[in-house]
């Protein structure tokens, strides 16, 4: 996992399967960001994300629960046409902003 603050959003960028192994790292940085500094935007970067299941399909849902009363939200950039699906069978890509690799908003 690789994080930064650009423009005042907590980017998280996962390398290779973003899964159950990747969520409690992920969870208490964007936490720790959204209690302690008021970040209510968070960006996932998922060009190197190789797999996502739902654990950290839970974990944006949750973000997104946590940050959206704050004005916020969560975005998903990057996102490959092998991972897509699974984004539009949990429904997120109904409540999530996303972005897909060759740069087509998915709305």
């Amino acid at each position: 996992m690789e994080w930064s603050i650009q423009n005042g959003a907590l980017w998280l960028s996962v390398k290779g399967e973003f899964d159950l192994s990747q969520c409690p790292a992920l969870r208490e940085k964007a936490m720790e960001q959204i209690e302690e500094n008021g970040i209510n935007r968070i960006v996932f970067d998922c060009s190197g994300t190789t797999f996502i299941d739902s654990s950290g399909l839970g974990l944006m849902l949750t973000l997104y629960k946590k940050t959206a009363p704050l004005g916020g939200g969560v975005f998903v950039k990057n996102v490959s046409p092998l991972l897509m699906p699974f984004f539009v069978m949990a429904g997120l890509d109904q409540i999530l902003e996303i972005e897909r690799s060759e740069g087509n908003r998915h709305e």
